[in-house]
This record gives structure tokens, sequence and C-alpha cells, in this order.
């Protein structure tokens, strides 16, 4: 059950347990704890809730504070990045949106995964430096967009725990009116793990945020928990499809149903499919008849830099 706090929020809490022995994992009471605490950091974003120390945790661990460091430096120097992956109309095949997607190159040239940078991000408790820079960020993409005559419609994803800030309706709000960008141009993402904390207040500022303007989606459908009738009660404009039923609809009658069902609920509760790494024309096709006619994918482009995206878009047009 949910742990109520005194200011009426709930929080939904998960125990996980690490546990080492002496004297095979420390010579002593206090080596032992610590090899304990690296066990228990080990099943961070995993689904486990006990593990065992292994001697290999020692290694990931310094390895896990260099990365904080460095990504602490990038954070507050901006060499993070939003990449640009295009949303395209399946019959026009004109590009209507752009999803901006995090990405970091360490100093040594190598590339760490999003998740990897969000989940740091939360343990180290730097979420809103992080969600500062990424309003920053997707602003001053759309301005540089609008300067290249591409008007298109930005979206980006929100954590979980963005969506209880009770103060982040109004952030996004008065920034958006600093930089004179309308909130409509911007689609805020959520999965459906993420509206499983504190529903109440979730959805509370959901509903502030599209009275003032911004679009809201609800990303990964179907890998989720939330019930159809949580569903059908949510403030949300578009519904995205996730990868793996788009993969599989070609390989089997059940894959096809699942996203043809998808689809018809979508269409019924008058909000927008999306799907979501589309990679051939079987699969343009196999949606169009379905009636989805929006998607991204590598059919049509990766994820790229904004130089590269405009450059692509111009392409398209020449």
């Amino acid at each position: 059950e949910p742990v109520r706090l005194f200011g009426g929020r709930s929080l939904l809490l998960q125990a996980t347990v690490g546990a080492a022995m002496l004297p095979e994992h420390g010579e002593d009471a206090e080596s032992a704890l610590q090899a304990a605490r690296l066990a228990r950091w080990s099943l961070v974003g995993s689904d486990q809730a006990f593990g065992w120390y292994a001697r290999s945790m020692s290694h990931d661990w310094q390895h896990r504070i260099a990365l904080a460091e460095e990504l602490q430096a990038a954070l507050n120097g901006d060499a993070l990045q939003l990449f640009l992956q295009p949303q395209v109309d399946l019959v026009s095949l004109q590009c209507t949106g752009a999803e901006l997607l995090l990405r970091w190159q360490r100093r040594d040239g190598s590339w760490v995964a999003p998740p990897e940078i969000v989940a740091l991000i939360e343990e180290n408790g730097w979420r809103s430096l992080f969600t500062d820079w990424l309003v920053r960020e997707a602003l001053q993409t759309a301005i540089a967009l609008d300067r290249a005559d591409i008007g298109v419609s930005l979206s980006f994803n929100l954590t979980a725990a963005d969506l209880v800030d009770r103060e982040l309706p109004e952030l996004l709000a008065q920034r958006c009116a600093t930089w004179e960008v309308a909130a409509a141009r911007f689609t805020l993402e959520l999965t459906e793990s993420a509206l499983m904390g504190d529903r109440h207040a979730g959805l509370a500022v959901m509903q502030r945020l599209r009275a003032q303007g911004f679009r809201i989606a609800l990303d990964d459908f179907g890998t989720g928990y939330s019930s159809l009738s949580y569903l059908v009660g949510l403030p949300i404009n578009e519904i995205k499809i996730d990868r793996a039923f788009i993969v599989a609809m070609l390989d089997s009658e059940e894959g096809l149903r699942i996203v043809r069902t998808i689809v018809d609920l979508a269409r019924d509760l008058d909000l927008r499919p999306l799907a979501e790494g589309v990679e051939s024309e079987a699969q343009r096709n196999c949606l169009i008849g379905l009636g989805c006619h929006l998607a991204q994918g590598f059919l049509y482009a990766q994820p790229m830099p904004l130089g590269e995206f405009v450059a692509w878009d111009r392409l398209r047009h020449a």
C-alpha cells in the first residue's frame, strides 16, 4: 500500500535488500556492510527485491561514481544533447513533428544509454536541474527550427517524478511565455508506469498542463499496467503504439489484432495513434490500412542532431 504523508500525498515504495556474508565478502563488519550496500545498489532499475554481493560490483560502483561526476559536469556545462527523430504522416509523407531524445557523449567519445542517464539523474537528486535543462533546450530547438522555417511540433518525455511536481505546469508556461513559443507546439510524453504512482496528484498536473495548451501523449502504450477505465479518464491527446507491437503485427494474426485494437481504441476515444519503430514499407502499408497515419522509425530517419534534421527536412522538400 502507498505510504501517505502528512501533506496528503502518497508514495508508492518498493523495498530492496542487499546481502553479504563474512568472511566471503569482507574482512570485517564494516566491509561486509559496504558489500551489502553495493548488492542493494545493483538492484536499482530492476524488478528484483533481493541480491547477493558479487566482487564485480566494487568495480561497477567505482565506474558509477566516475560516471555520475562526469554527468554532473555535463549537466552544468550543457554537454547533453537532444536529438530529433522525425514523425511522419504515412499518407502524405510530410514530416509533422519530431521527438526530442536525450543523448550524451562522454569525453572519451563513448555514448551513454538514455535509461542509464535518467537513472543517474534520479539517484543523485538532479531531476529539477535536468528538467530545467530539458525545457530550456526544447525551447531553443523550437526557435532554431522556426528560423529554419520548419514549424513542426516537438515532443519530449516526462518522468514519474515530473508528473507529481505541482510547480511543473507553471514552470513550463512561464518558460514558453518568456521565449514566446506557444505551449501547443509541445507534446509531453508519459509512460504508463509513470502513471502508477500518485494518480490523484498526477492527474491534477496533467489537467493543468492541458489547460495551458500543452498536448499529452501516452508513450509505449500496451507495455504498462494502467486499466482501461483509468485510460479513459486521462486528459491525453495521443497514444504511441510500442515498437514491439509494430514488429509483431506482420508475424502473426494475434499481433495484427493487437495493433488494430489499439488504433480502434484511440479513434473511439478521439485520440491520435502514432506508431513507433516503423522500419519497412510493409509495416507502413499495414498501418495505413488499419487507420494509423502517423509514425516514426528508421524507415524515415534515425534520431539526429538539430543541424542534420534541418538538412534532412530540406532535402525532402528539394
